[in-house]
């Protein structure tokens, strides 16, 4: 099994700004999904505290771009670890990856490293991973007004 990826991303917003897109259900349901699937603001269940459990339900596109017009729903869920406002988020998935989000203050920027780890995956599965959240963090920068 690999141990994991690491991408780097700087963001025009500040700090603050990032840390509550990660933290508060209806900002993280404006910029996470997958390609085909939309993320409902009200399948999006956060307690931000370590020890706290978080859920997201992605909701797929019909043929008509209709939610929830044909296919699966995908589930994912996971607890936070660790919370540091506005510095640091640390949260399981899919029960053997940690996630860690470090957002470092660039004035009105702010640089994120986020890493993914656990040793669960293999190599070309952690590479496909690295692969979709580069795609949601495109997201998330256009979400941020960028």
């Amino acid at each position: 099994m690999a141990e994991g990826f690491t991408v780097t991303r700087v963001f025009d917003a500040p700090r603050e700004m990032v840390f509550r897109a990660w933290t508060t259900p209806a900002r993280f349901a404006g910029w996470f999904g997958l390609p085909g699937f939309t993320t409902p603001p009200d399948r999006v269940v956060m307690d931000v505290r370590p020890g706290g459990a978080w859920e997201v339900v992605l909701v797929p596109h019909g043929a008509a771009g209709a939610p929830g017009a044909g296919g699966d729903e995908v589930r994912m869920c996971g607890l936070f670890r660790d919370v540091i406002e506005p510095e640091r988020v640390v949260f399981t998935f899919d029960r053997t990856e940690l996630i860690t989000v470090t957002l470092t203050d660039l004035g009105a920027r702010t640089e994120m490293v986020f890493h993914q780890g656990g040793g669960g995956l293999t190599a070309e599965e952690y590479e496909q991973a690295r692969r979709s959240w580069a795609g949601i963090f495109d997201q998330l920068t256009t979400r941020l007004g960028v």
